[in-house]
């Protein structure tokens, strides 16, 4: 009896510091996702997640500063998705670093949606799974009894019609 891998996609985080701030270069940002952390040189980073949200939070030891230019932001990885993120810290020491979305990168890496003769969209679940990602707009949807037993649900979120594919 083989064991199921779980689903994964991809975090890839660039750091980067402001060309005059050469003295960012001694320390290390730490990349904190949902809570762990990871102490890591600047540049790319690349780390594998499971399928849902996580928050990505960046921020770096400065002096008497424990979490400088920290700031935090959202994001929804799909199977096989790679999302590309990039923290950059500001000139000022109390201001939060920002983090760009590559969006079309990650709309690149997204896996194509597979559909029914008729059109439709296909949600896969694992078997010991309520949960599906909407592959109309990608949120989480708890099925019920029902929505089993017909293979197929309504997204509360967009109100659109998909099938349900058990694998695994």
């Amino acid at each position: 009896m083989g064991t199921d891998k779980p689903a994964v996609g991809k975090i890839r985080v660039t750091t980067k510091h402001q060309p005059m701030s050469v003295f960012q270069m001694l320390v290390k940002p730490v990349i904190e996702i949902d809570g762990e952390r990871f102490k890591r040189w600047w540049g790319e980073h690349e780390f594998e997640v499971p399928v849902g949200a996580h928050t990505v939070k960046c921020y770096h030891r400065w002096f008497f500063f424990s979490k400088c230019h920290a700031s935090e932001v959202d994001v929804k990885v799909l199977e096989g998705q790679t999302i590309n993120l990039t923290w950059t810290t500001p000139l000022m020491v109390m201001s939060e670093g920002v983090f760009e979305v590559d969006w079309r990168t990650a709309a690149a890496t997204k896996p194509s949606v597979q559909r029914t003769e008729e059109g439709l969209p296909i949600a896969q679940r694992r078997p010991d799974s309520r949960d599906v990602l909407c592959p109309h707009c990608n949120e989480e949807v708890e099925l019920d009894e029902d929505d089993i037993a017909n293979e197929s649900f309504t997204c509360p979120t967009c109100n659109k019609q998909v099938v349900i594919e058990c694998r695994g």
